[in-house]
């Protein structure tokens, strides 16, 4: 193991100095970034002072940025019986689409938060009347999904950990467009993981050195593990340079203001104590677990078949399966990554129990995701040996 470094930096060497790793890498991050610019949605707004049926088309990026900009002027502000009473004294006594309109033309504070709460509360409520029925939503949410009693249990004390009065903070306006935008990132890490480590462990064999890196016993080691270790790295910083593209967008499209806001500002049935900021590095996580997934895969398969091809298709190609299956219903939904990561994930309410510890479904991800990265690299050392014999 002395020359592990040297046999490191050399296999990352090898792995960074292909042009075509750059120029795919460069073309995933670019539309990592666009992913951020899907601004598909429309939502139709009445122009002041012009009847009802006369309709002006906007994107949601436009709806979502103004109210927010009114927003802010609310931010620190206690969720107690003054907030309450000052928002149905400056909202008027219609039906909350109307609400909804009238909150944009007339540049109210209100709008987020009515947004947020329309269709589940009256606009003229108490504090505690507010309290008392958000926590009613979540139980119904509960019945609704079918926890058990030690679910509950679990998501009883997080609420429990949520002090009031809620304080107000102006969410950050682009949290529910990124989140249901991440999925569409998935294939962009198994492409970036399969371009990058496809000739890992094929590229010996293809230059016919294999025979004379497998003469020396003590040798094999040392170059197995810099062969994997070099692997994780590259992959996961590939994939690192594509989360980071990916904010990069969000972050040019939506602004970073509000990432401080607590994710119950965005969704009142989240339970967890978690900021907005919290959930982005929560995701971030994920993706890179997943990136190391997808880098452990590849390797296996380039070490079992020597082939930069195979390594480079076979990946791509089970991963693109994997998407196009019907993320099945219960439980096991958090293990598939297209739910896992994004928004179905975060709001996730079966907990998966093990040895006497609940783990919520983004903690269920991440620990499949960690132990499924170990047993690859496992079986992949094991192709690597098996290729150790038969070349001796």
């Amino acid at each position: 193991m002395i020359n592990f470094g040297t046999l490191y930096y050399y296999e990352i060497k090898k792995l960074l100095k292909r042009p075509l790793l750059w120029a795919v890498l460069f073309l995933l991050t670019a539309a990592a970034f666009a992913v951020s610019f899907d601004d598909t949605i429309l939502v139709k707004v009445r122009r002041a002072g012009i009847t009802l049926p006369d309709w002006e088309e906007l994107s949601f990026r436009e709806w979502a940025l103004r109210a927010h900009r009114n927003g802010i002027a609310l931010n620190e502000t206690p969720m107690d019986d003054s907030f309450f009473r000052d928002m149905g004294a400056a909202l008027p006594d219609t039906d909350d689409r109307e609400i909804s309109l009238w909150c944009y033309e007339n540049d109210s504070p209100y709008s987020t938060f009515f947004d947020t709460m329309c269709g589940n509360y009256p606009h003229d409520i108490s504090s505690a009347e507010f309290y008392s029925l958000r926590r009613e939503q979540v139980e119904k949410l509960w019945d609704n999904w079918e926890l058990t009693d030690g679910e509950k249990a679990y998501w009883a004390r997080k609420e429990g950990q949520l002090s009031q009065p809620y304080v107000y903070r102006e969410p950050w306006p682009g949290i529910t467009v990124w989140l249901e935008g991440l999925p569409h990132l998935l294939i962009l890490f198994v492409l970036a993981a399969a371009v990058c480590l496809c000739p890992v462990f094929s590229e010996d064999q293809r230059l016919r050195v294999d025979r004379l890196v497998f003469t020396g016993r003590e040798s094999r080691l040392p170059l197995g593990l810099a062969k994997l270790s070099a692997g994780f790295t590259a992959g996961v910083l590939t994939g690192a340079v594509l989360i980071a593209g990916n904010l990069a967008g969000a972050f040019a499209a939506w602004g970073s203001d509000g990432l401080n806001a607590p994710f119950q500002m965005a969704d009142l049935t989240f339970s967890n104590s978690f900021c907005i900021g919290d959930v982005i590095l929560c995701q971030a996580l994920m993706m890179i677990l997943f990136c190391a997934v997808c880098s452990a895969f590849t390797m296996v398969v380039s070490a079992f078949t020597h082939s930069a091809v195979a390594a480079l298709a076979i990946p791509f190609l089970a991963f693109f399966f994997l998407f196009g299956i019907r993320t099945p219903n219960g439980r096991c939904a958090v293990l598939f990554p297209q739910y896992a990561i994004g928004r179905f994930g975060i709001l996730e309410l079966r907990v998966n129990r093990l040895c006497g510890i609940y783990l919520d479904g983004t903690q269920t991800f991440m620990f499949m995701c960690t132990g499924l990265t170990l047993v690859l690299s496992a079986l992949c050392w094991l192709c690597w040996r098996r290729n150790a014999v038969q070349k001796r």
